[in-house]
């Protein structure tokens, strides 16, 4: 009986393609992870853990760690425990590949820190020199290392279209022709973006691993290395690195900006006026992690890490000579340089007690340094400006984790995290407890072909979090500026966290289930989340700047639903035909506000703007609205024009009822097509761009829209030149260990309540800008095709 601790991987899209350098971490500690180059990700985590999904310009996932998520649901039928004789048959070894990687059992082979191990066939393992056999033992002697390379190449071409149906409708103003999609406009834009990586890894040393594979005593198997004097050592190294061309920057300022401000020679050359700013942003990423472990017998182990992340990222603006008003070149740029080191020191146990109930637990203390060097600097002005910042935390986290199983059929889960860090309050007492049950174990007679699984949990947990160094959402720095008055370039308003801060909080409480049914044919899932947020930090106005502060209380309720069948399944997945819909309906509101305001604007403009104001939706939009009488009807003047209340009012709120994704996936041979479809139902959107076109007349109440749309995201199709089975037999490994070719076409077919919509951008591309809409760039139909080698 081993408690419920596992590795959760996975791989993160966006808008088509990878989500390279997002964030999952565990909700409450700072332990976590990014995703590579290509989208994946790999996280040690344990049953209630709250995984949190974070990336600039995305809203934050939260995904509640299950026993079906760690793959537990795969335990086979448990009968009472009896003797039996030794099994002496193929079926032994495949059970031994499938057994689920919790502490010491048989490692996964897409966990094993062993990346040469990752193919299939019992046999055919590199790195195992045998394999023996003999009375309840099964004994597998490894080499004693190996030095291997795990590589990725990707390589894409895209030609990006923006269609006329995706741009907004003209208005009035002199500017407005620029937008459309006439001769003077060139809106197919080619992207060449090659994208590539190299990872490489050595592991040493030996892993001692006890399974009862069958859940009967005296059937176990031991994976042994010779040398147990040896410690085990994974050395990872990884880099990789980004260019982001600010499509929406650009577009913004030549297209738009440029051609009201500039001379005639950009004026009448719109193709000038696309490339006359240089705007970009570069980012590098350099990580190298070393872990070793080492085993007291069978029941403890101790497992040290030491990780290094080392990034930069370089942004640049440009605008050319002759153009804004600028005689000459205007430069500015900003460099932060950080730098982030992880120790951590885990003891785990594992014993059982009463030959039911087994115990697992788990001590880890951590030690996080973060510095960051930031530089700032514009050229062009007459008064040219540079500025530095140097700002270093640690952070001590230290965490106790109690895992108790009872025979495979109730687990208990209980938790306490403490922290301190250099630059804000500690918190000694931060519990979390998780129970789950599985009753098609419980009750045998529920597992009858209908109903092959079923686990209930719930949750209830404490949760507090550090502040960084930099504050990364930019979405305060237009709220000094009237939408009018947009038309000239922002100022530089860069927040770094100050030293006292209170520990952003929280407590929540979870409820999940999970059922499988036909054989496995289908899964339903359901979460149902109730979350308090306490002392969010939020930039607050402070004469003609910003500060941060504990500004708000929020509260998040919501559920999940997913739901995934398998259409076909063919003889030896020679055919298969897979589902996936995912249904979220979430809604965030402010419970207070700490400083007292009756409400605070978050991002936008100053005169129309996203705000936090107790009772309401977090995130709604306020601006002008139409004069109503007592029954709702719009008030006219004598000449039967609408009248403008005073002051300003809610006019939008940008949560929708509800988010639905559908992905089918169909495999035959090696052939893939995948198919994915976005849909949301309901919310606001408070379209500026259109305001803009109508030269700013009419109160913002009329350009709120609905921003119902549906979306075919992306529809590919893949061939896997390796045939994979034809090495297995042969008993051989192919140099690559992959090789696909892709074509695909992303937002193929959109339909959205209005023109111009942009499902997938904010104003300046900022986060907590979601629901206003100022001149994003328009959604792209986008079509190509890719190569992705692995050796």
């Amino acid at each position: 009986m081993f408690g419920q601790r596992g590795i959760v991987s996975g791989t993160l899209e966006a808008d088509g393609g990878p989500l390279p350098g997002a964030n999952v971490i565990i909700k409450g500690t700072s332990i976590g992870t990014q995703t590579d180059f290509d989208g994946n990700y790999s996280i040690e985590c344990q049953v209630g853990d709250t995984l949190l999904i974070t990336f600039v310009g995305y809203d934050t996932r939260e995904v509640l760690v299950t026993p079906a998520l760690l793959g537990f649901e795969e335990i086979p039928y448990s009968a009472p425990r009896e003797a039996v004789p030794m099994i002496k048959s193929i079926a032994y070894s495949d059970a031994v590949q499938r057994a689920s990687d919790s502490l010491h059992s048989i490692p996964s082979l897409n966990s094993s820190p062993y990346m040469y191990t990752k193919r299939n066939g019992y046999r055919s393992f590199r790195g195992i020199k045998s394999i023996k056999q003999s009375k309840n033992i099964v004994t597998l002697k490894y080499s004693d290392g190996e030095l291997y390379v795990d590589g990725t190449y990707k390589g894409s071409m895209q030609l990006r279209t923006i269609t006329d149906k995706n741009l907004p409708s003209n208005g009035i103003n002199p500017y407005a022709s620029v937008l459309s999609t006439n001769h003077r406009v060139n809106t197919s834009i080619w992207d060449n973006n090659i994208r590539g990586g190299l990872s490489l890894n050595y592991g040493i040393g030996n892993d001692n691993y006890l399974s009862t594979v069958f859940h009967n005593e005296g059937i176990s198997a031991n994976f042994n290395t010779q040398g147990s004097y040896k410690i085990p050592l994974q050395i990872q190294l990884g880099y990789n690195s980004a260019t982001d061309n600010l499509a929406n920057l650009n577009g913004y300022q030549n297209l738009l900006l440029g051609r009201q401000l500039t001379n005639a020679q950009f004026q009448e050359n719109p193709l000038l006026a696309l490339n006359g700013n240089e705007s970009i942003s570069k980012s590098k990423n350099f990580r190298t992690a070393v872990s070793a472990e080492k085993s007291f017998g069978l029941d403890f182990k101790l497992i040290g890490t030491q990780s290094l992340v080392i990034s930069d990222r370089d942004e640049e603006y440009r605008l050319n000579a002759g153009s804004f008003g600028y005689e000459s070149d205007y430069r500015s740029g900003k460099r932060f340089n950080n730098l982030q080191s992880n120790t951590a020191l885990t003891f785990q146990t594992n014993f059982e007690i009463l030959n039911s109930i087994g115990v697992n637990t788990t001590s880890k203390i951590q030690w996080q340094h973060s510095e960051i060097d930031y530089d700032f600097n514009e050229v062009g002005n007459e008064n040219p400006l540079r500025t530095s910042q140097e700002l270093n935390q640690g952070i001590f986290e230290m965490q106790h984790n109690i895992n108790l199983d009872y025979n495979n059929h109730v687990f208990l889960n209980l938790t306490n995290t403490s922290i301190a860090s250099t630059r804000q309050a500690g918190a000694l007492l931060v519990p979390q407890v998780s129970i789950s049950a599985v009753p098609t174990e419980i009750w045998y007679g529920l597992d009858n072909g209908f109903i092959d699984y079923i686990n209930v949990s719930a949750r209830y947990g404490e949760t507090v979090s550090a502040s960084g160094l930099f504050y990364d959402n930019y979405a305060h720095q237009s709220l000094l500026l009237e939408d009018t008055q947009a038309l000239q370039l922002l100022n530089n308003r860069d927040l770094f966290y100050p030293e006292d801060l209170a520990l952003e909080s929280g407590r929540s409480f979870e409820v999940a289930t999970e059922f499988r049914l036909f054989y496995n044919r289908l899964r339903l899932g359901f979460t149902y989340e109730n979350r308090k947020d306490d002392h969010g930090i939020f930039p607050v106005r402070l004469g003609d700047g910003f500060v941060l502060d504990n500004l708000a209380n929020t509260r998040t309720k919501g559920f999940d639903i997913s739901l995934r069948t398998i259409n076909i399944n063919g003889y030896d997945d020679s055919a298969r035909w897979t589902t996936e819909v995912t249904l979220s309906r979430k809604r965030t509101k402010t419970s207070s506000l700490l400083n007292g305001s009756d409400r605070v604007s978050i991002a936008g403009f100053s005169n129309v703007n996203a705000n936090l104001i107790p009772g309401a939706s977090a995130g709604v939009i306020v601006g002008t609205a139409f004069e109503r009488n007592d029954n709702g009807v719009i008030v006219t003047d004598s000449q039967e024009n609408p009248v403008i209340a005073e002051g300003v009012r809610i006019i939008g709120d940008p949560t929708p009822d509800f988010i639905l994704g559908i992905t089918n996936h169909l495999d035959i041979g090696r052939w893939n097509v995948a198919l994915s479809v976005d849909y949301q139902q309901g919310g606001d959107i408070w379209n500026g761009t259109q305001k803009a076109l109508n030269n700013f007349t009419d109160a913002d109440e009329s350009y709120v829209e609905e921003a119902t749309f549906i979306n075919i995201k992306s529809l590919s199709a893949t061939y896997e030149l390796v045939d994979e089975k034809k090495w297995n037999n042969s008993g051989h490994l192919p140099f690559f260990n992959s090789f696909k070719i892709s074509v695909f076409a992303n937002n193929l077919a959109t339909s959205t309540a209005y023109r111009g919509a942009t499902p997938y951008s904010s104003a300046f591309d900022n986060q907590s800008a979601m629901g206003i809409q100022y001149f994003n760039t328009p959604l792209q139909l986008e079509t190509g095709f890719s190569i992705i080698a692995k050796i």
